[in-house]
């Protein structure tokens, strides 16, 4: 990668050629260093400092709606600053005029009486503005939150809605390597948050999302009754349960309304359960894909433990040699 002497990248300009990849630069400011090729053309390295050193923000600056009061510099990272407000508190440096553009009264806007600066914040705030979307909004599209000022969270619930569901999948993997690095501990926190939420249940919470119902047949009695009928064999592979893992399943899954009644649950194991999930409607044609992707999936299993056993007659073989 060859740079011509004389060329500027950013605030370096090439002196000459050290040899190989290298260059010897000069910074505006006067600093010399030499620098790969790499990292002028891809900018990884724009100053030799100077530059960040000199957007950093001084007492008497006023950033945003932030105004700096006291700050003794670096590595001191919180500035004790007053906003155009009034309110005086501490805050880190490097955050104002991005995440922190002011105390947080511009989120609030009152269609009843509008505050002034430096004012207590009014007794009636029917609106507030939305930290994701900047739109205001009436509170009832704001979740509850008792740790703020106007007893409702920052995002509105569409924007909250829309970071969750693009971050399923980073939870789900969070929850697992938090479930493989101790499975007790996650089992009791789970555990735990079930007993002091009990109206949070999975179950009820997909009853809720569905607008299914519970009908009070579902008993041990009955359940038992449903396993009997069913041969004690899952209801889409047959495979007994004496040799796998027992599983209720609600043939209309709840989440698309079905209800939680003993005519609407089956006998399934493990592996037909966690792939039917909530498919509905649930065709002959879904369950021979279900029951032919299991039955591949135990063969296999079967044909890697045999592979992992000794060959027969391996023992007395062993056996006559240390003989």
């Amino acid at each position: 990668m060859d740079i011509a002497v004389g060329s500027k990248f950013a605030y370096w300009t090439v002196v000459r050629h050290e040899g190989g990849a290298r260059y010897r630069c000069r910074c505006e400011c006067g600093t010399f260093d030499t620098l790969y090729a790499s990292a002028l053309k891809h900018n990884k390295n724009p100053s030799c400092g100077c530059m960040r050193r000199s957007r950093v923000p001084k007492v008497g600056d006023t950033v945003a709606e932030w105004k700096i009061l006291r700050w003794s510099g670096p590595p001191e990272r919180l500035a004790w600053c007053e906003c155009s407000c009034g309110t005086k508190k501490f805050v880190e440096i490097y955050t104002l005029g991005k995440d922190s553009k002011s105390c947080g009264h511009a989120r609030v806007a009152t269609s009843v009486t509008p505050r002034a600066p430096g004012a207590e914040l009014a007794a009636v705030v029917t609106n507030k503005r939305c930290t994701a979307c900047r739109v205001v909004k009436p509170l009832d599209n704001f979740h509850r939150d008792n740790a703020s000022a106007d007893g409702r969270r920052p995002r509105c619930k569409e924007c909250v809605k829309s970071y969750d569901d693009a971050n399923q999948s980073l939870r789900n993997l969070r929850a697992r390597e938090a479930y493989r690095a101790d499975p007790a501990a996650k089992i009791a926190k789970t555990t735990a948050y079930r007993r002091e939420n009990p109206a949070f249940s999975d179950l009820d919470s997909r009853i809720a999302r569905g607008g299914g119902r519970v009908v009070g047949d579902v008993n041990p009695e009955s359940l038992q009754q449903l396993r009997t009928r069913y041969g004690n064999a899952c209801f889409i592979c047959g495979v007994s349960f004496d040799l796998t893992p027992l599983h209720w399943d609600h043939f209309q899954p709840v989440s698309k309304g079905g209800d939680h009644s003993i005519d609407n649950l089956r006998p399934a194991c493990r592996p037909c359960n966690n792939r039917k999930q909530a498919r509905w409607p649930f065709t002959d044609a879904v369950a021979h894909e279900i029951r032919e992707a299991v039955t591949a999936e135990r063969n296999l299993l079967v044909s890697d433990t045999r592979n992992l056993l000794p060959p027969a007659g391996a023992d007395s073989a062993q056996t006559e040699v240390d003989a």
